[in-house]
């Protein structure tokens, strides 16, 4: 008979995440293996993974105008950071249900859209208030 491991939700019920807020965020590599690099006398020095990792993380803002980044640290098997959720994403109108995925999003734009378009403005550096929410952080990092 196979195991199956079954992670328990440490997820609020009930809770719209897609909320504005300050939310801290940790992802784990698959079996924990060093993949970003390597702690080397106290610092953390990245590998081609790591520095797409950071690449990534830094390019959020522009897939997501409603996210405002925050602290941010890639480790070798694991990444830290808190991504704050302004009050956008509630009124985001792009056709993504609450900002983050799931609905129709629009067509792709041709490449005279692209050229006569605006850009979107760049995202506010406002935070909101702090909350006593135990998902959201409660305190500015840094």
């Amino acid at each position: 008979m196979t195991k199956r491991f079954h992670r328990q939700s440490i997820r609020l019920k009930g809770y719209d995440y897609t909320r504005a807020g300050a939310y801290y965020v940790t992802v784990c590599t698959e079996g924990r293996l060093h993949l970003f690099g390597d702690v080397v006398d106290e610092e953390m020095v990245m590998n081609a993974f790591g520095t797409a990792v950071q690449r990534c993380w830094d390019a959020i803002p522009e897939h997501m105008p409603m996210v405002v980044l925050d602290e941010f640290v890639v480790m070798p098997n694991h990444v830290h950071g808190v991504i704050v959720i302004t009050e956008r994403a509630a009124a985001n109108d792009a056709g993504v249900v609450g900002g983050f995925g799931g609905g129709k999003k629009p067509p792709p734009k041709t490449p005279q859209q692209r050229a006569t378009s605006t850009p979107p403005p760049p995202p506010q550096n406002q935070r909101p208030p702090p909350t006593t929410h135990p998902h959201q952080v409660e305190k500015t990092i840094g």
